[in-house]
């Protein structure tokens, strides 16, 4: 159960062993919304404004970056590797602008989707939680915006890495993964009313979880033409996973209550 205690930390006493490991919860986002009719017409308007906008970046990267970039790399590595290495981190650079219109453009939008995935799994009490909570779509987003793009400035610092063939890459989307895991963890955080200190001992109580799961989400969003897509299948994800949570949260309190009446008995 995730509960605060009068210091304002955290207590956290999921048995996680009870929950999907959470690397599945990005893939299992997919296999949601193709089971739920009623997602499609949010995710597929969102999706195609996202996908033209994404067509028009990655045009643009191509265009205005291959040929110079490729050029500079020619001073260090032959010809035919600095095209390769100039194709690849064309795609990565574009993918990063993509997830610049998303941090700045997209978190009410996801926001609503997160909302309807928990009205769907029919999670009454936690959506009169978030009521009770005060959270609102302004003070989310606010919170979510913030750490989409502290994540970016990570990702955009790190992305040098991407010079090394195939093991850079690797190394980046693993640099990038817990970040990213917190951040789409924060349409979470902000129904709980987490304070930044909260939030963080959640994602350092399970580093392991966040790193993971950031990592698969990270890892969708570099997939040139469907990175549109899976940006809103990511949020299906984590919203699964946090039902996921809250009903574990749900089940063991009754025994928590009962444990206590025995003692006192």
């Amino acid at each position: 159960m995730i509960t605060t205690n009068s210091q304002g930390q955290v207590d956290l006493d999921i048995d996680v062993e009870e929950v999907i490991s959470p690397p599945f919860y990005p893939i299992m986002g997919i296999t949601y919304l193709l089971a739920h009719p009623s997602l499609w017409l949010k995710v597929i308007c969102g999706a195609l404004v996202l996908f033209a906008i994404s067509i028009g970046l990655y045009i643009v990267a191509f265009v205005s970056i291959l040929v110079p970039q490729a050029h500079g790399l020619e001073r260090v590595v032959p010809g035919w590797l600095a095209w390769i290495i100039s194709v690849i981190l064309c795609l990565i650079e574009a993918a990063l602008l993509v997830l610049i219109v998303v941090a700045l453009a997209y978190p009410c939008y996801l926001d609503t989707l997160f909302q309807k995935v928990l009205e769907l799994e029919k999670q009454d009490e936690f959506i009169a939680e978030t009521k009770h909570n005060g959270d609102n779509c302004a003070r989310g987003c606010g919170r979510d915006l913030g750490m989409a793009l502290f994540s970016l400035l990570i990702t955009i610092l790190t992305s040098p890495l991407n010079v090394i063939p195939v093991l850079g890459t690797v190394i980046w989307v693993y640099v990038n993964a817990y970040f990213t895991g917190w951040g789409f963890l924060g349409f979470y955080f902000g129904r709980k009313a987490f304070t930044f200190s909260q939030a963080r001992a959640f994602c350092r109580s399970r580093s392991g979880q966040v790193t993971s799961f950031g990592a698969v989400c990270f890892a969708l969003h570099l997939v040139p033409g469907f990175n549109a897509l899976f940006t809103f299948t990511n949020i299906i994800g984590v919203a699964l996973w946090a039902c996921d949570l809250e009903t574990k949260a749900r089940r063991n309190r009754p025994t928590s209550q009962s444990a206590l009446l025995t003692q006192q008995v």
